[in-house]
């Protein structure tokens, strides 16, 4: 179960929400108010630990989607101390859910680019010894990328259209995985605004070590070729919220 520790602070969370809904429907001119990077706080009660949330305004349907609506929950079947990789961290929320869910007995990589994101990211995941966070963006090689972050923390994302406001590094699976020495990963998760289908492109035997893939697909002609990858490597589909996928080996 997660809600707000107090009254106050779900008060809090309920006015906030109200103000994003009213900047998204004012589209363009409600934009000022979504790049606000003033830091709100609360704290989330779940079975291992009430984590404390600095977030930002258009960072509370995030909360929602996570702590009320569970959109990346999934029935822990073992207790195995498998690694839990975040791709697409933002500001560490959903590492932040799973470490609620298995507690501290498996560690946890946080990966996100975002300049922004990451400020709220350290400030969230500080505390917290089994998580890892690292400032770069997943793809499938090592090296530097074009990416684009317009302060809106939701919207970043790797780029060549020529829009870019920064580059970045970025890092292969492979490589991920060989740095931390991981053996094993108990869940993938997967929010890398459309830049999944790099992900898996090129070497992918990664997926070998892998037993749940949680991924948010941004393109739906997607769908039916991921499928296919993750069969070959044992990864069935178990269901579907929304736009996020359940893939699994149990």
């Amino acid at each position: 179960m997660s809600v707000p520790a107090s009254i106050m602070q779900g008060v809090l969370l309920f006015r906030n929400y109200s103000k994003f809904s009213i900047a998204i429907r004012k589209g363009s001119r409600g934009k000022k108010i979504l790049q606000s990077q003033h830091v709100y706080k609360i704290k989330i009660k779940m079975e291992s630990g009430n984590p404390l949330i600095h977030y930002r305004i258009q960072d509370v349907p995030l909360i929602f989607e996570i702590f009320q609506n569970k959109i990346y929950n999934i029935k822990r079947v073992t207790q195995n101390r498998g690694h839990i990789i975040d791709l697409g961290a933002n500001i560490g929320l959903t590492s932040l859910y799973f470490s609620g869910v298995y507690g501290s007995t498996n560690p946890i990589i946080s990966v996100e680019p975002s300049r922004q994101n990451n400020k709220l990211l350290e400030l969230n995941l500080d505390l917290y010894t089994h998580i890892t966070t690292i400032p770069t963006a997943v793809s499938n090689t090592d090296g530097v990328a074009s990416f684009y972050d317009d302060g809106l923390g939701y919207n970043s994302k790797l780029d060549d259209s020529g829009d870019s406001t920064y580059e970045i590094s970025t890092i292969s699976m492979a490589t991920l995985i060989s740095n931390q020495k991981i053996e094993e990963i108990e869940v993938l998760k997967i929010d890398i605004e459309g830049a999944e289908e790099v992900l898996f492109e090129g070497d992918i035997d990664w997926l070998r070590i892998v037993k749940n893939v949680i991924i948010e697909i941004h393109n739906p002609d997607f769908v039916d070729t991921l499928a296919q990858v993750l069969m070959h490597y044992g990864l069935k589909f178990v269901e579907k919220r929304d736009s996020v996928y359940l893939y699994s080996k149990r």
